[in-house]
């Protein structure tokens, strides 16, 4: 037997849904939504934004519920959007009093948050929130025993550990904030000044000899002209990223030079300097 719907179907106005008599209180968001502790990941979040620069942000609770639904469902920026309009219980997680069809707010405050944040310290962010949405989880699914629930002589005795389950305590320090996001061009910064260090401690003063050139100033001031720009374009960066690098070949050319006109002799450097000087040959 085939079934077929017919075109004329009723109207959206007509169609019924189970929300004349509430939300399920049982939904997963609905429970979700008791669990997590929204006040220390407001704070948290708090610390990433200005209080005194920019236009007023929006309700805390509504991006950090956005935020999770995004990464927990694996959605796009515009399909998260799109779900949290559609759906009254996502609207009930990120704090809504009622039901809306106009968009929370819009899709492009996420590529906002990537840029002011960083990439990684909005991914940092994100996971601070999803981990902390696990131990909510994990405590609202703990199994809770009942026996003594139902014995008439447990009244008035202190509850069991399992049946102290509705409080999670969360650390709202688990979101490297502070931690600094490694750019190509920091990173070639960070190598150059390192093979700076190295040819100071190589270098042996003796009668005809003179120090190798660094042009550590040069190299610094050309640094931090680039990194003192608010907006950078592509073809700066790519600028600034070539001269660090020749620097850097530079420092590492005169190092190689140096280690082998001491050949024979005890290698000067010690297990750390070795090591920092393959690593930024490999950088």
């Amino acid at each position: 037997m085939i079934k077929y719907t017919s075109t004329k179907q009723l109207s959206i106005e007509e169609f019924k849904t189970p929300f004349y008599h509430g939300l399920d209180k049982d939904n997963r968001w609905a429970r979700l939504a008791q669990q997590i502790p929204w006040d220390e990941f407001a704070l948290v979040y708090a610390k990433a934004l200005c209080e005194d620069f920019g236009r007023p942000a929006l309700d805390a609770r509504v991006v950090i519920g956005a935020m999770i639904i995004k990464f927990k469902k694996g959605l796009s920026d515009e399909e998260t959007i799109e779900e949290i309009k559609e759906n009254a219980y996502l609207q009930y997680f990120i704090g809504y009093e009622e039901f809306s069809h106009k968009p929370p707010f819009d899709p492009s405050l996420f590529v906002t948050l990537r840029q002011r944040l960083g990439v990684d310290a909005f991914e940092a962010l994100n996971q601070a929130f999803i981990a902390g949405v696990k131990k909510a989880e994990e405590a609202q699914n703990q199994p809770v025993d009942r026996n003594d629930k139902d014995d008439p002589d447990s009244k008035g005795k202190e509850p069991k550990q399992a049946d102290r389950q509705s409080q999670l305590i969360l650390d709202a320090s688990v979101a490297p904030q502070d931690i600094k996001f490694p750019t190509d061009l920091d990173l070639l910064n960070d190598s150059r000044e390192h093979t700076e260090r190295i040819i100071d401690k190589l270098w042996q003063p003796g009668p005809g000899r003179r120090k190798p050139r660094t042009y550590r100033r040069i190299a610094r001031r050309d640094y931090l002209s680039v990194v003192k720009m608010k907006k950078k374009s592509a073809k700066t960066l790519r600028a600034g990223i070539r001269k660090q690098l020749g620097y850097t070949r530079r420092n590492i050319k005169t190092i190689k030079q140096m280690l082998d006109h001491d050949l024979g002799k005890p290698l000067p450097l010690n297990r750390r300097d070795q090591k920092t000087f393959w690593v930024v040959q490999e950088i």
